[in-house]
């Protein structure tokens, strides 16, 4: 990503976000799903974006992205997706990047990040 530092993340160093509401797709902060990775992008000294991966289990983390509403547009997002699901795979373990059916622009993320859809899942509500 041009013109832009790229830092990583450990387990540890992520606790530093808790708390953070900027990086509330990125980060769950849940025992059950403990925050494991992460990857921001850093223009300035500043973090416009950060990807981060959650182990929802040994074998599946789930990744999650916030990008600052200044910097849309840039392919900031789809970028720390790929970098992170790359550094997932690196462990064997197999990345995956959930979003709602009507989060169009997460859903470009997604693809532009190299993922293909799996699985849809639908919720409706009986109104009345």
């Amino acid at each position: 990503m041009n013109g832009i530092e790229v830092k990583k993340y450990n387990q540890e160093e992520v606790l530093q976000f808790q708390g953070d509401d900027r990086f509330d797709e990125a980060f769950c902060f849940d025992e059950n799903s403990p925050d494991v990775l992460a990857v921001a992008a850093i223009i300035d000294h500043e973090i416009v974006g950060m990807a981060g991966a959650s182990a929802d289990s040994p074998y599946l983390w789930q990744i999650g992205i916030n990008v600052n509403k200044e910097f849309e547009g840039r392919h900031i997002a789809s970028g720390l997706v790929s970098i992170l699901k790359r550094d997932i795979m690196e462990k064997d373990i197999v990345p995956y990047y959930g979003t709602s059916f009507s989060n169009l622009a997460s859903q470009h993320v997604a693809a532009k990040a190299g993922f293909e859809v799996a699985w849809v899942e639908l919720i409706t509500e009986k109104i009345g």
